[in-house]
């Protein structure tokens, strides 16, 4: 990535340095666990279920992501203005 941009450019140049500068953010990931034929995820409620055969499932974490950003919201801080 950092070979790809203007020389001069400050992205990190190691994986080790990217993931110690995103760690500062607070962003959280989850391993969700998917079937072998990739038909569905096995996330909340579906977490002990058998397959089933929804395309939609890869969908569901974003859905729930986006509905917290809707609903309730996420406190931001926004360095420019302060």
């Amino acid at each position: 990535m950092k070979e790809t941009n203007p020389t001069g450019n400050l992205i990190p140049s190691d994986l080790y340095r990217i993931k110690k500068l995103v760690s500062k953010l607070g962003i959280t990931a989850t391993k969700i666990n998917c079937c072998i034929n990739g038909c569905m995820l096995y996330y909340k409620d579906d977490a002990a279920e058998n397959p089933k055969a929804k395309i939609d499932v890869f969908f569901q974490p974003l859905i729930d992501d986006l509905k917290l950003l809707w609903e309730e919201g996420v406190l931001t801080y926004d360095i420019s203005t302060k």
